[in-house]
């Protein structure tokens, strides 16, 4: 529902899908679930333009993957954080995290 509702730009009621999700997945301890839900709760402040709080979620998701060591969850959140600091403007930090992301 939460996938749904974003890619019909509803963004409003996918976040609050995506909170109830992160609920749930605090709830029972799902890493790779909070990982997920943080991944897009950033995409969606992306989205309507929030790049701060979007950065917030997105480096929860990265201080995730850094613990569990997941090559491939370390490089999306850093494609992620350098896709959301280049859409704020901020080219010093967006290349930092494009190049830990081609690493």
């Amino acid at each position: 529902m939460a996938i749904t509702a974003y890619n019909e730009k509803d963004l409003n009621t996918s976040l609050e899908y995506f909170n109830r999700s992160h609920d749930i997945y605090k709830k029972i301890n799902s890493v790779s679930g909070l990982m997920y839900v943080y991944d897009n709760i950033g995409s969606i402040y992306a989205e309507k333009g929030d790049y701060n709080k979007a950065i917030e979620w997105q480096r929860k998701s990265l201080d995730m993957a850094l613990s569990l060591k997941g090559m491939d969850n370390i490089r999306y959140a850093y494609e992620m954080l350098s896709n959301t600091y280049a859409r704020k403007g901020d080219n010093k930090n967006a290349y930092d995290n494009y190049v830990l992301f081609i690493k």
